[in-house]
């Protein structure tokens, strides 16, 4: 019985110290769309035409996995676009909100929603570890916590099937991904990433993203639908 009580005592001192960091952090529920904020170049990952920095600088493996792919793209394929054969996007690209996309701040956790394929990114703010044992997925696992009003987010076990950008450039299942996502001004966010991989990255890759609030409160996150478009070229 002692044990029970402690246990529970111990659960009910973590809920009110997350409902207070819910209560004490900004509030982003709502609908985002990407921005274009000149005052803060964003990272064109969704773009097939991409600037500097919008791309990591590769090993030699994997820089020839990115050059044919785009050889293929630039001879008018699409096989290097995961996402053109129905694959979500997964981290980092789908935090690019083509689509637009949803906050959900609830005690513990704040939820991202894409529209793009439906991508939903879970970041748990209730001070838990990252478990030992994780099964690689799209989204990776998340834990963040909270400076000011900083959200910094730590990300690891990503699938090596997500999708960096639209260049057909792949990583490691050794992706390390850590962002700090912040309102700059009122309705604009920025977030920040820096994403390490000692196998697949020749240096750290260093980007920005910027999101607005829709400017329309009754909009949501539509259903996304990819039929079965795996054999397009």
């Amino acid at each position: 019985m002692m044990r029970v009580a402690g246990f529970a005592a111990a659960a009910g001192c973590l809920y009110l110290s997350t409902v207070a960091t819910a209560l004490a952090s900004p509030d982003w529920n709502g609908m985002w769309i990407a921005s274009n904020d000149p005052a803060r170049p964003a990272a064109a990952l969704s773009s097939g035409s991409l600037g500097p920095g919008d791309a990591p600088s590769l090993t030699p493996k994997y820089k020839a996995i990115a050059d044919k792919a785009q050889a293929l793209f630039k001879a008018g394929s699409l096989k290097m676009d995961k996402t053109v054969h129905c694959e979500p996007p997964g981290m980092p690209l789908m935090m690019s909100f083509a689509n637009g996309g949803e906050v959900l701040m609830t005690p513990g956790r704040v939820t991202i929603i894409s529209e793009w394929a439906g991508d939903v990114r879970r970041i748990f703010v209730d001070g838990r570890p990252h478990p030992d044992d994780l099964d690689p997925s799209f989204e990776g696992h998340s834990i963040g916590h909270w400076e000011g009003n900083d959200l910094i987010i730590d990300t690891v076990a990503i699938s090596t099937k997500a999708s960096l950008n639209a260049t057909g450039a792949q990583q490691s299942d050794k992706m390390h991904i850590v962002e700090r996502m912040h309102e700059y001004a009122p309705g604009k966010m920025e977030i920040l990433f820096h994403i390490e991989d000692p196998e697949a990255f020749a240096r750290p890759w260093d980007f920005r993203i910027t999101w607005k609030r829709n400017p329309n409160p009754l909009d949501y996150v539509h259903e996304y639908y990819c039929d079965n478009n795996r054999n397009a070229n």
